[in-house]
């Protein structure tokens, strides 16, 4: 955990069967698809991808950051602060991940904070297979009032394929 730091996460696959699993409970959450907007000044705009590769980040050791913090030594901070946020092992590599990172604090809320955005930025919502019904019946009625450039998708599991379809 470190203080102050948010990391906003996005995936380029919205029917990775992965994703769905873990990250959208089991095919009970949605996935929301965003559009990026010079013009709406969109702060996906910043997402970078993610790389992944089998050794670990490159951390200094120890003594390198007492030595750094008591000013003996120069450490390239943006090196080192992009390895770490941006670097991810290959067995991850399925996520095709992309990540904003930001120093935003929010007095109210703690450990999290909101990204403002658009509403014209919500190109999609794709409800889960399994969502359970009060929750769509919200969702829906959330993106209709409130985002009306957003088209809402059903996700369907295809399991003779063994994938996502997503249906309109």
């Amino acid at each position: 955990k470190v203080p102050g730091i948010r990391i906003l996460c996005f995936s380029e696959d919205p029917v990775s069967t992965t994703m769905w699993a873990h990250y959208a409970e089991s095919h009970t959450g949605v996935v929301l698809q965003f559009e990026s907007s010079d013009e709406r000044d969109s702060p996906w705009l910043l997402a970078q991808p993610v790389i992944y590769q089998a050794k670990k980040p490159s951390l200094p050791e120890a003594l390198e950051w007492a030595r750094a913090f008591m000013g003996e030594i120069d450490l390239d901070w943006d090196e080192f602060l992009r390895e770490y946020y941006f670097v991810k092992h290959t067995d991850w590599s399925h996520e095709r991940e992309r990540r904003v990172i930001s120093a935003r604090k929010s007095a109210e809320t703690g450990l999290y904070a909101d990204y403002v955005f658009h509403p014209d930025d919500l190109r999609g919502v794709a409800l889960g297979a399994n969502i359970d019904p009060r929750n769509e019946e919200l969702i829906r009625g959330l993106v209709a009032m409130n985002y009306p450039s957003a088209a809402l998708y059903r996700a369907q599991i295809d399991h003779r394929n063994r994938s996502i379809v997503l249906v309109a």
